[in-house]
């Protein structure tokens, strides 16, 4: 099975005029340190970025990274992520994950520490989970980066170089949505399949169902009535997108019988009956 999506825009550092797009170099503390769009020494394709800490001032602790901002509409609240690169580094390094309110006001970060490896090396796979309910209300900057840093007062050429970001969904935890229908047997255009029949769905994701308004069964037509969600009741709207999906469900689609029309020859007969009984009642009043 193929990996999720990779979140990243830019993962190699491929693409820029000046520096590579989607990124910006960012130096921390009283760090002297100098950002360079390496077209030398790379993991794969032309380009890699670097950051090099020349020195630390003595009273505060530094660093250097190249971060890039994921929009959070591309995000799941609550979602389980890997977040992975190519890197060598002289020093011990660290993976890292901000979450701030738009104050900047931190409201998670998770980092992964990586040792330092002089050849271009795997930096592990980093599992973490986004914040949840009124935390990821009020997210609104998410980073990804990978640091290197130093304590205060140090004079080094500490560098670090990265490559082949890669930021995804995991497929740690899905859940099983039963598609079914009353009556049995309905076709679904969306997900395309015959009830009853199920789909695997990441945690966290909605499922868009849609299927005909109208079916026929032996001599029966049927027209679609709602949607019942775990035997709830969950609205009539055909297509819907339903979730999100936090737990194995059951999605219904529920038809009714539809009137049937009376025939048009009865309808007629018994308006000319109604017609003679009114000239017979006329009749008498007038005696």
């Amino acid at each position: 099975m193929a990996l999720p999506e990779n979140l990243v825009s830019n993962p190699g550092f491929e693409s820029g005029v000046t520096k590579p797009d989607y990124w910006e170099p960012m130096i921390t503390g009283t760090a002297v340190a100098t950002h360079e769009w390496d077209a030398v020494d790379r993991y794969s394709g032309a380009r890699s970025a670097k950051c090099t800490i020349v020195r630390i001032d003595p009273d505060a602790y530094g660093g250097a990274y190249w971060r890039q901002r994921i929009p959070k509409e591309r995000l799941v609240e609550g979602g389980t992520y890997a977040l992975r690169d190519k890197y060598k580094a002289n020093r011990s390094s660290n993976l890292r994950v901000v979450v701030a309110d738009s104050a900047w006001q931190l409201i998670s970060g998770q980092y992964f520490g990586c040792p330092a490896s002089l050849d271009w090396s795997n930096s592990g796979e980093f599992i973490f989970t986004f914040p949840s309910g009124t935390d990821w209300q009020r997210a609104f900057y998410i980073y990804i980066m990978h640091e290197i840093s130093g304590a205060p007062g140090m004079v080094f050429d500490a560098w670090l170089s990265v490559d082949d970001f890669e930021l995804y969904r995991t497929a740690a935890l899905t859940w099983n949505v039963t598609l079914e229908s009353s009556p049995t047997g309905v076709q679904f255009v969306q997900p395309p399949g015959t009830a009853p029949f199920t789909v695997t769905v990441m945690d966290g994701e909605n499922v868009t169902v849609e299927v005909p308004r109208e079916i026929q069964v032996e001599t029966v037509r049927y027209s679609f009535n709602h949607w019942e969600i775990n035997g709830v009741e969950d609205g009539s709207a055909n297509p819907s997108s339903i979730g999100p999906i936090r737990a194995d469900s059951s999605i219904r689609a529920v038809y009714l019988p539809r009137a049937a029309a009376l025939p048009t020859l009865l309808i007629l007969v018994g308006a000319a009956a109604c017609f003679s009984i009114g000239l017979v009642a006329l009749s008498f009043a007038k005696r």
